[in-house]
């Protein structure tokens, strides 16, 4: 059965379309169930989504795939991959975008699709320091403004693009007076406006009239040489005595002749009686020597005479209203008019009548006697204010018209409290202020109150003392943490807030197993805080007779210790450096012993801590016999592959011969430097003891190991198996040599 197919006509865009089986919009699993059959268009299908299609690059738009098809691979035009193209899909698109990276990084090379510039109002990460969009006073052509770029900014005077000093603009700052330098044309420069020290703001030196006071220098200076004004020669202020006559009229001088005659024509106060100014010791001065007007021919006693009728009341009128109308309170001779309150004459209905018009005094303007809620304030009686009916013990002015104030009892305006009291720490500061953690004063409900925020000192801001357990770590008290409700003697901070570590005798779950408070690995607890098991490597003393750690073994021709810690041999070594006499390592049989011991501790060794190790060795005291212990088990050498059996047990070890020689070092191996002949140095071991049947006995031990130079010691030799290994050969006791290290129980 045929069925029609709509195409689209030169568009390239499939319209719709009948297919069969495998055709395009059939479902399908792989390209093979498509390709059966060409579409009705002649083109072979691929398996896209499970569904027929038409793939990308064919030239047809497959609906709801693709947005776009230009059967091409250009990245640069409108179609890219059948999608259509966009700014950030990482393909630049020809003559529309500079640039394409594909992200939304505006600090890269490419903001937007166009390439990165100065100006562009983004910051260039790693080639700008700045970007504004436009230049700026604080960002020239990208890059932060400084003195020198030829910019003026907002904290430069001038900038002429350079660092010359003395061409008008030196280090941004103009050559102008006040820039601290003494340029051209000035007599100095302080760099500051001020005009009362040494410089003054003209950039000129301080003199005297120069219209500037220098101070310290100067009592005045007005700039003019008038002596007559109250600045005179010298810069000094005008004073009488000084020769020069005061006429601005503000000293009452008349004369002044220089001297301290006082009857010579112008007496010592430079003022005579008459001149008209009211000089030092008068009291009035009308210009005449005149008795009966208003100043006295002495000018000692002033007589003011009243103007009835000026509208100003002089003594002794009661009133002057200026005008001569009897009747309207104040007569024509300016006392009042009878039956008038302020008239002066208290009538009947009047309290009082001073006849004046002070409400300030004891008789207000309405005849009635001052009182406290009058609404005036008279001193006379004694108030400070007098706010009237507003008068309250809670308010400015208090009901006895005195100014309310901190501690005066009564709760105030701007006051949080007043218990009448200058007690600074009880409830009530003694600023009126209710108390608060953090003002520096301590009341009943704190502990302390330093007035700061600062938790870590000895008082917190919650005004308690610092304490452990607070949770602030406060190293003034000796804290060195504190968790506060964590802190634990199990946990990383101890309740006495120190840090848990190893050996406080605390047990820090998680990280320690035991902790029994000393470092003494032989112990229950070793020295890092973990208990000693059989195998650790550890000898726990009194308990395992042996702990060789990775050693232990069952089997006795493969170790000296069990897995149970049980011994059935004792092992010897020799040490694989090699030591002088009198040297730290060899200064003694207890020196040596404690060498022997740290060997026997290398971890890439024998690797056994807490065991007990003897060198040995004779001195002019003591030897083998009497320090090392003589056991009845074997005594050997541990090997990579199990035991080196030296001898049977003590008595086989002392008789002269060895099954085998002592050539293993605390690495189980044997010394990279050994070389030569049996007591060659590098094989020569330190002994100090000789066999000489049946006994081993002491000879030659560079006194006592004391000594390096001028003596010699017995040695022996790490590859003789008879007497030779304890007592082969002598060396100078500055010659280096190695130790034999037996195993102790």
């Amino acid at each position: 059965m045929a069925l029609l197919a709509f195409v689209g006509m030169g568009t390239g865009t499939v319209v719709g379309c009948f297919t069969g089986d495998g055709l395009q919009g059939q479902p399908c699993r792989t390209d093979a169930d498509c390709n059966a059959r060409l579409d009705v268009l002649g083109e072979p299908m691929t398996c896209v989504d499970n569904i027929c299609g038409a793939a990308c690059g064919d030239g047809f738009v497959l609906a709801g795939v693709e947005e776009c098809e230009d059967n091409n691979e250009d990245d640069t035009d409108e179609c890219v991959r059948c999608r259509k193209a966009f700014c950030g899909d990482g393909a630049t698109r020809e003559g529309v975008e500079q640039c394409d990276d594909g992200n939304e990084v505006d600090s890269d090379a490419c903001v937007a699709c166009k390439s990165a510039v100065c100006g562009d109002g983004v910051v260039w990460q790693g080639r700008e320091d700045c970007d504004e969009g436009h230049e700026t006073l604080d960002c020239v052509k990208c890059k932060r403004a400084e003195c020198g770029d030829g910019v003026v900014d907002k904290n430069e005077g001038c900038d002429d693009g350079n660092t010359v000093a003395g061409d008008g603009c030196t280090a941004c700052k103009g050559d102008a007076c006040g820039n601290g330098r003494t340029d051209s044309g000035e007599q100095c420069d302080d760099g500051n406006t001020d005009d009362d020290d040494e410089c003054t703001s003209l950039c000129k030196e301080a003199r005297c009239g120069d219209g500037f006071t220098h101070k310290g220098v100067e009592e005045c200076d007005d700039g003019n040489v008038d002596n007559e004004d109250l600045c005179v020669a010298g810069c000094k202020d005008a004073s009488c005595g000084d020769g020069f006559v005061n006429l601005d009229g503000s000293s009452g001088e008349s004369c002044d002749d220089g001297n301290e005659i006082d009857d010579d024509g112008c007496p010592n106060n430079c003022s005579i009686c008459g001149d008209g100014y009211v000089g030092p010791g008068e009291a009035c001065d009308d210009g005449n020597t005149e008795d009966g007007d208003e100043c006295s021919a002495d000018c000692k006693t002033a007589n003011p005479q009243p103007d009835c009728g000026n509208a100003i009341v002089e003594e002794p009128e009661q009133c002057d209203d200026g005008n001569d109308t009897p009747g309207d309170g104040c007569e024509p001779d300016c006392t009042f008019t009878p039956g008038d309150c302020g008239n002066g004459v208290e009538e009947a209905s009047e309290q009082c009548d001073d006849g004046n018009a002070s409400n300030t005094d004891h008789c207000t303007n309405a005849c009635t006697s001052a009182t406290c809620g009058d609404g005036f304030v008279q001193p006379v009686i004694g108030e400070e204010c007098d706010d009237g009916l507003d008068n309250g013990d809670n308010k400015s002015c208090k009901s006895d018209c005195t100014h309310a104030s901190c501690g005066d009892g009564f709760l105030g305006p701007g006051e949080g409290c007043d218990d009448g009291n200058k007690i600074n720490d009880d409830n009530c500061s003694n600023s009126c202020s209710i108390p608060t953690c953090g003002d520096a004063v301590v009341s009943p409900v704190e502990q302390c109150d330093d007035g700061n925020s600062n938790n870590t000192d000895g008082c917190t801001n919650n005004c308690t003392l610092a304490a452990c357990g607070d949770g602030f770590v406060q190293p003034t008290t000796g804290e060195a943490c504190d968790l506060g409700l964590d802190n634990a003697d199990d946990a990383a901070c101890t309740l006495a807030c120190e840090l848990a570590v190893c050996g406080d005798g605390l047990v820090f779950t998680g990280v320690e197993t035991c902790d029994d408070g000393d470092q003494d690995d032989t112990d229950e607890c070793t020295g890092a805080c973990e208990f000693n098991t059989c195998g650790d490597g550890i000898l726990h003393v009194g308990i395992e007779a042996c702990d060789h750690g990775a050693h232990n073994n069952d089997d006795p021709a493969a170790g000296a210790c069990s897995k149970a810690c049980t011994r059935s041999a004792f092992l010897v070594f020799v040490t694989s450096q090699r030591f002088t006499s009198g040297s730290e390592s060899l200064g003694s049989i207890p020196g040596a012993d404690a060498t022997c011991t740290a060997a026997a501790s290398t971890a890439s060794g024998l690797a056994m801590t807490g065991t007990t190790w003897r060198a040995w060795l004779s001195d002019a005291n003591t030897g083998p016999e009497a320090s090392l212990h003589h056991g009845a088990l074997p005594y050997a050498q541990l090997t990579p592959g199990g035991l080196t059996v030296l001898a049977s047990e003590w008595t086989d070890l002392v008789d002269g011969d060895l099954d085998a020689p002592i050539g293993l070092t605390e690495l189980l191996a044997a010394p990279v430097d050994a070389v030569g002949d049996d007591c060659d140095d590098s094989r020569a071991v330190w002994t100090g003891t000789k066999y000489l049947a049946p006994e081993m006995i002491a000879e030659g031990h560079c006194a006592s190991w004391t000594i390096k130079d001028g003596d010699e010691a017995t040695a022996g030799s790490i590859a003789a198996l008879d007497a030779a290994w304890t007592g082969g050969c002598t060396k100078a006791c500055n010659t280096p040599a190695r130790l034999y290290c037996f195993e102790q129980p």
